[in-house]
């Protein structure tokens, strides 16, 4: 869950689309969790992938 909030952070935090890497950079310690939380917030629709390996809150 502590992934998923910072990661969520990240994107509520933002004015524009996120990248990826910049996304990621929000759980340094552990990139491979940080990524798999990533693709379950896109399973579960909270977050929206985009073109160019950016993600953003859903509109």
């Amino acid at each position: 869950r502590q992934v998923r909030g910072a990661l969520m952070a990240v994107l509520r935090g933002a004015s524009a689309p996120v990248g990826r890497t910049d996304l990621l950079a929000a759980w340094p310690q552990e990139s491979d969790r940080a990524s798999r939380c990533l693709d379950s917030l896109v399973r579960d629709g909270l977050a929206e992938p985009l073109e160019g390996d950016r993600f953003a809150l859903p509109s």
